[in-house]
């Protein structure tokens, strides 16, 4: 591999990794604030989060998204 391809590929691995831990964020915040009322995160709101991955650029890894948020 070139030096550009291997930067490349780098860069794309950051951005999974900061798509993954922004997407777990979201998550953790929306569920101790339902957690705090005696609630659970619901299903819904989980694929939500993950509308919003697919949207901001992230549509091929919608099967990992499910796997990680467990639905």
């Amino acid at each position: 591999m070139t030096f550009e391809e291997i930067i490349a590929k780098q860069d794309a691995r950051i951005k999974l990794l900061e798509s993954q831990l922004e997407l777990l964020k979201k998550a953790d915040t929306k569920e101790r604030l339902l957690v705090a009322k005696g609630e659970n995160l619901r299903k819904n709101k989980l694929f939500e989060l993950i509308k919003e991955a697919v949207k901001q650029g992230f549509k091929r890894m919608t099967r990992y998204l499910c796997g990680l948020l467990n639905v």
